[in-house]
């Protein structure tokens, strides 16, 4: 699949982008000439990485496990001045046992 162009009224969410992958997605997206939204708990390291990027980045600290924090997030992309043309939805948490036997509910309630 390839990705929409980027353009100066667009951003692409990468989500979890603290560390690892997503840090590493955002950085891919920005030498590709986007614009980045880094979302992940820990500001300082969202603010580290988007000061390494190239193509610009806002900052949205925000704990996506809080039922609230995502409501507000998707308020704010949405009344934003960029659309969003890109999301990579790197944000979660990791589990120990078969998949099967998890309760999906448990880390919401």
């Amino acid at each position: 699949m390839s990705l929409p162009s980027p353009g100066p009224d667009r951003t692409a969410v990468v989500t979890g982008a603290s560390s690892g992958i997503g840090a590493e997605i955002a950085r891919d997206l920005a030498a590709r000439g986007h614009h980045v939204t880094l979302v992940a708990r820990s500001v300082d390291r969202l603010e580290a990485l988007a000061a390494e990027l190239p193509a610009g980045a806002d900052v949205v600290p925000a704990d996506l496990a809080d039922r609230a924090a995502r409501a507000a997030l998707a308020e704010r992309l949405l009344a934003g001045p960029r659309t969003v043309e890109v999301l990579v939805n790197n944000a979660g948490y990791s589990t120990l046992g078969p998949v099967h036997a998890s309760d999906p509910l448990t880390r919401w309630r």
